[in-house]
């Protein structure tokens, strides 16, 4: 994943540049060797991005356009859905109380607690609504990403001469 020789410029993101609602509001550029050695994972829109620390329970990115080809700080989980509706489900389930309480529950270590591959895997449950609530789940999901785009683009919202 790291190919130190490679001088693409890439955005990198850490958790300290989200908003607990998905928003990326900042961010780094640099080559691969100029980037921080956390960043481990090459994201691309739509990829579901989870922080697992424990003080940042319940912040989770759908990942724009904008940061296709990206790379992420280690202290996400990254998911790939397998579709655009599997993926507004996640985003919108993975910041429900009932997952943000297994995130508390089942992160481990001291000084840092978070939720290690191990618990992920084993026992984390992600609770999918279905039926009305299912489509009501990624109607909200959907029209909450395109006020996300619109603050993200904010630039593009202004009078130029």
């Amino acid at each position: 994943m790291r190919d130190s020789d490679s001088k693409e410029i890439l955005k990198y993101v850490e958790i300290g540049d989200v908003t607990r609602y998905g928003l990326i509001t900042k961010f780094i550029t640099g080559t691969i060797d100029e980037l921080p050695t956390r960043g481990e994972y090459r994201i691309a829109e739509g990829d579901i991005l989870m922080a697992i620390n424990n003080s940042s329970r319940g912040t989770v990115v759908m990942t724009p356009k904008e940061f296709d080809g990206a790379i992420c700080t280690s202290g996400f989980y990254v998911i790939r859905p397998k579709n655009a509706d599997e993926g507004h489900l996640l985003w919108y389930t993975l910041r429900s109380e009932v997952c943000r309480k297994q995130i508390y529950y089942l992160a481990q270590t001291a000084s840092q607690p978070e939720l290690k591959k191990d618990g992920w895997e084993t026992y984390f449950k992600i609770p999918f609504p279905v039926g009305k609530n299912r489509s009501q789940a990624i109607k909200e999901s959907i029209a909450f990403q395109a006020h996300l785009s619109a603050l993200l683009n904010a630039d593009n919202y202004r009078w130029s001469l």
